[in-house]
């Protein structure tokens, strides 16, 4: 059986101990026609392991272009954190002086981002694989 008190601490410490600051907006919404679109990742011929379209299911984000394509990303918006895959870019690498990541509908319901619609959070880059 999972501790949870055990394993929220353990992603505190992670988060506290080696994330950067972002700012976090969403996309992928059916009103704004990225929903069922093709990312970036699949123009650029990476197989990041999720869907070729923008869906709202999987956690996927673009990010700035120094955070590789399919990279793992754990994301926190104040006590929460999703793990999202890179599958895209940033237009704007930075807002406010920050990295901007851009998350798919499910991370953003998830990090409780949907009505703020820009928020300040945390990133820890957890690593990719090479495809």
């Amino acid at each position: 059986m999972v501790d949870i008190a055990a394993a929220v601490l353990l992603v505190w410490q992670i988060v506290s101990q080696s994330s950067q600051p972002v700012v976090i907006t969403y996309y992928g919404t059916e009103s704004d026609g990225f929903l069922g679109q093709h990312h970036g990742a699949y123009w650029n011929g990476h197989d990041c392991g999720l869907p070729d379209v923008v869906d709202d299911i999987h956690y996927g984000c673009a990010a700035p272009r120094w955070i590789p394509y399919c990279a793992e990303l754990m994301i926190c918006h104040e006590d929460v954190c999703v793990i999202a895959t890179v599958v895209d870019r940033q237009k704007h690498d930075t807002i406010r002086g920050y990295a901007h990541l851009d998350v798919w509908p499910a991370a953003a319901v998830e990090l409780d981002i949907l009505e703020a619609g820009i928020v300040e959070g945390r990133v820890v880059v957890l690593g990719h694989d090479q495809d």
